[in-house]
C-alpha cells in the first residue's frame, strides 16, 4: 500500500510540472481563539506562504479588503499594522468561519519591456493580455464540530468543501465542489501544494479535473499546511483589448497525520 501512495506521488510530480509558479490569492486567520479579536492576512504571493508586500495605495488600487464571514454572519474588519493586515472589531465567539480574500478584476499585459498591468489599449505592442479574477479563502472551527463550510460565498470561481475541511487527514479524501458563476463546473483544473513540497511550486502535490456535477476528491499525501488551487481560462470578449480572461480560486487547510 504503502508504495502504491509512493508510486502516485511521484507521478504526480512529474506529469504536473510546471514551467514558472504564479501569483495566488489566499487569506488566513493567526492562531484564532474564541474570546480574541481574530488576526486576518491577506496573502498575494508566487510561494505560499511567502507573499509580496504591498504599500496601501497599491494594495487598494488592485485588492478588496478580506472578509470574515460566521455564523451570525459578516464579522467587520479593520486594517491593522499594514496593508495586508486586518483585526476584527469584535472578539470571536464559537462556531465556524471563512475568511476570504479577493482580486479587483483587472489586466496583465506582456510586453517588450515586461510585464504591466493594463491593456492591449494600453500597451498596442503588448504580446499576449490576460484579464484576471482572484479569489481566496480559509474555514476555521473553534470549539465545536465545524459546520457551515458547504456554504457558498458567491465567488465567480469557488472550491466548497463538502466536507470538514478543518479535519483533513493524510490520505483521507475531502471531497469538493467547484463552482463557476454558482453553478457547478465540469473539466476544471486543480492543483495542490503543501509548504515545503518545492522551494517554487514548480510541481504540484495533487492534481485533478472535476468531473461531474464540478465533483472531486482531493486526497492528501502529506501532513501540512495546503493550498488547493482551482483555475479557468477563456477568450476574452473583446480582442483588440485583451487575449484572454482567467479565474483563479484557493482553498487553504491544515492536513494532520
Amino acid at each position: 500500500m504503502k508504495k502504491n501512495y509512493l508510486l502516485t506521488a511521484l507521478l504526480i510530480i512529474f506529469l504536473s510540472a510546471a514551467p514558472a509558479a504564479a501569483h495566488e490569492v489566499w487569506a488566513l486567520a493567526v492562531d484564532p481563539e474564541v474570546g480574541s479579536p481574530a488576526t486576518v492576512v491577506f496573502g498575494y504571493g508566487h510561494v505560499y506562504p511567502g507573499r509580496d508586500t504591498l504599500e496601501a495605495a497599491d494594495f487598494d488600487s488592485r485588492f478588496n479588503p478580506p472578509k470574515l464571514t460566521g455564523p451570525a454572519g459578516d464579522v467587520p474588519v479593520e486594517r491593522g499594522k499594514d496593508a495586508m493586515t486586518y483585526l476584527s472589531s469584535e472578539p470571536l465567539s464559537a462556531g465556524t468561519y471563512t475568511v476570504s480574500a479577493e482580486s479587483k478584476p483587472g489586466f496583465g499585459s506582456r510586453t517588450p519591456d515586461g510585464y504591466k498591468r493594463g491593456s492591449k489599449t494600453e500597451f498596442p505592442d503588448a504580446t499576449a493580455c490576460t484579464y484576471s479574477h482572484r479569489y481566496g479563502k480559509e474555514v476555521i472551527s473553534l470549539e465545536g464540530q465545524a459546520s457551515g463550510f458547504d456554504k457558498p460565498l458567491g465567488h465567480a470561481l469557488e472550491i466548497v468543501p463538502q466536507a470538514d475541511p478543518t479535519a483533513v487527514k493524510v490520505r483521507q479524501a475531502l471531497p469538493v465542489k467547484v463552482l463557476f458563476d454558482g453553478k457547478p463546473r465540469r473539466g476544471v483544473q486543480l492543483t495542490a501544494f503543501f509548504v515545503g513540497f518545492t522551494p517554487d511550486n514548480s510541481a504540484s502535490a495533487f492534481a485533478a479535473s472535476t468531473g461531474k456535477e464540478g465533483s472531486v476528491d482531493f486526497i492528501p499525501l502529506a501532513p501540512g499546511s495546503w493550498l488547493l488551487k482551482a483555475e479557468m481560462e477563456g477568450d476574452y470578449s473583446d480582442k483588440a483589448v485583451c487575449d484572454r480572461e482567467s479565474w483563479e480560486a484557493t482553498l487553504i487547510f491544515d492536513v494532520s497525520e
